[in-house]
C-alpha cells in the first residue's frame, strides 16, 4: 500500500473539552485505509488513504472515519489539508444542555436534541465526552486464508481507546473480503477490511 492524501466532506465539534473531527466521502474501490493525522501546527490535520494492493471489489465503497483531541479552549476552526488542498472547518460548539443520551443508538449523527419537544430540556450526561460516537476502519491479514484470523487481526488493530462506559459494545461489520496475491512482496494472503463503531 502506498501513502496518499485522500479528499473529503468535513465536520467539526467541540463538546466540553472535546475536539471531534469527522470525514466521510467515497472510494471507487474498496481496500482503502482511510484516517487523519495530526500536522504540527495547532489543530490542523492531513487526512491520508493507503491504497490497496491486490485484488479488491471493484465498487464505490464509502467511508467514514473520525479523531479526536482535547483542548481547554475554545476553538473556532480546525485546518484540513487534503488532495484539493488546505481547508478551514468551522467547529460547533455544543453545550453540555443541550445533549442528551441516545440510548436507542443509530445513525451516525451527533446525538444531540434542541429540546424543543415538550419544551423541556432532556436530561444531560455526566460526561459529554462519552455521546461523540466513535467509528473506525481496519484491515485484516491471514497468510493461511483463514478468515476468523484475518478478523481478529483487522480487530486488533483498531484503536486501542478506553470504552466510555462499563458496558460499551463494539459493533463490527465486515465491508469486503479479498486477497492480495503476487507482486514484488511475493503476498499472498486473504484480505478483510471492517467499520468497527463503539455503541
Amino acid at each position: 500500500m502506498s501513502k496518499q492524501l485522500c479528499y473529503g466532506h468535513y465536520r467539526a465539534v467541540q463538546v466540553a473539552e472535546t475536539i471531534t473531527l469527522f470525514a466521510t466521502g467515497f472510494h471507487l474501490t474498496s481496500g482503502f485505509r482511510t484516517y487523519f493525522e495530526p500536522l504540527r501546527m495547532p489543530n490542523t490535520y492531513a487526512l491520508y488513504h493507503d491504497t490497496p494492493n491486490g485484488l479488491v471489489s471493484q465498487m464505490v465503497t464509502p467511508f467514514a472515519v473520525q479523531i479526536q483531541y482535547h483542548s481547554k479552549q475554545t476553538i473556532e476552526k480546525v485546518d484540513i489539508i487534503d488532495a484539493k488542498g488546505s481547508h478551514s472547518v468551522k467547529v460547533e460548539q455544543t453545550s453540555t444542555e443541550m445533549l442528551a443520551v441516545d440510548a436507542k443508538g443509530g445513525g451516525d449523527a451527533l446525538p444531540w436534541s434542541t429540546g424543543e419537544e415538550g419544551g423541556k430540556m432532556p436530561p444531560a450526561a455526566e460526561d459529554p465526552r462519552t455521546l461523540v460516537i466513535r467509528r473506525w476502519e481496519a484491515t485484516g491479514y491471514s497468510t493461511t486464508f483463514n478468515f476468523e484470523e484475518a478478523l481478529r487481526n483487522a480487530i486488533s488493530s483498531l484503536p486501542a481507546s478506553p470504552p466510555p462506559y462499563p458496558d460499551a459494545l463494539l459493533a463490527v461489520q465486515v465491508t469486503s473480503i479479498g486477497a492480495e496475491m503476487g507482486g514484488i512482496a511475493g503476498l499472498n494472503r486473504l484480505v478483510v477490511q471492517i467499520v468497527a463503531s463503539l455503541g
